[in-house]
């Protein structure tokens, strides 16, 4: 791994969530040690997969990855994703595997909250000479 982070050619890691700590009362922890790639000047990007409420069952597999019942606890396991990629200076993507598990407008409005003080920590960091 070392080779990797030190590597000039690479400039982020990138990994979905570990599968079996999603659920609601769970810590999601990155499937590599987001720290030590922050410590490389790289950036460290989670998909965010989590099976939302309006996630279709795959293979009889949803719950084994974060499936929740209503929009609220879809919104509720965003922010608690999010705000744990955002203190760990982690980037995310959202990932829609079957169409429509973000579309809602109660997710849509967060998720642009979240965006929202992502900014607001990127320009803290660029005022303190910090690389994010």
């Amino acid at each position: 791994m070392n080779r990797v982070l030190s590597s000039e050619y690479v400039d982020f890691i990138c990994s979905p969530l570990i599968y079996g700590e999603r659920g609601n009362g769970h810590y999601p922890a990155a499937m590599a040690m987001s720290e030590s790639v922050a410590a490389h000047g790289k950036l460290y990007f989670l998909e965010q997969d989590n099976r939302t409420h309006a996630a279709r069952v795959v293979d009889g597999n949803a719950n084994s990855v974060g499936k929740v019942d209503t929009v609220k606890q879809t919104v509720d396991q965003l922010a608690r994703d999010l705000s744990i990629d955002l203190v760990k200076n982690n980037g995310f993507w959202t990932f829609d595997m079957n169409g429509g598990w973000f579309s809602h407008e109660a997710i849509t409005a967060r998720l642009a909250q979240i965006k929202n003080e992502y900014d607001i920590s990127l320009e803290a960091l660029a005022g303190d000479g910090r690389n994010p």
